[in-house]
């Protein structure tokens, strides 16, 4: 599946990220709480796959660690869908 990652692309362009280098999200669940967190560029990128199924470019998306996801994610895969 192709993403377009067209804000991160902007990022880029206008060197807009953090000069920090990017390790992927984490996200950890606690209790009735969800924690996602990363660098700037982790999060534009993750704002880029929910635009693109927003759009209908793709139905859903899988984010795991071949993806956007860190390797010390307690949270191993996330899918995200267009109802």
């Amino acid at each position: 599946m192709k993403i377009n990652y067209k804000i991160t692309e902007y990022f880029e362009e206008n060197n807009l990220f953090d000069e920090s280098s990017s390790t992927g999200l984490k996200i950890k669940k606690d209790n009735d709480t969800l924690l996602i967190k990363g660098d700037s560029r982790d999060l534009v990128m993750l704002a880029d796959l929910l635009v693109n199924v927003a759009k209908e470019e793709s139905s859903h998306v899988h984010v795991d660690e071949s993806t956007l996801l860190a390797q010390d994610s307690e949270i191993k895969e996330v899918i995200i869908e267009k109802e």
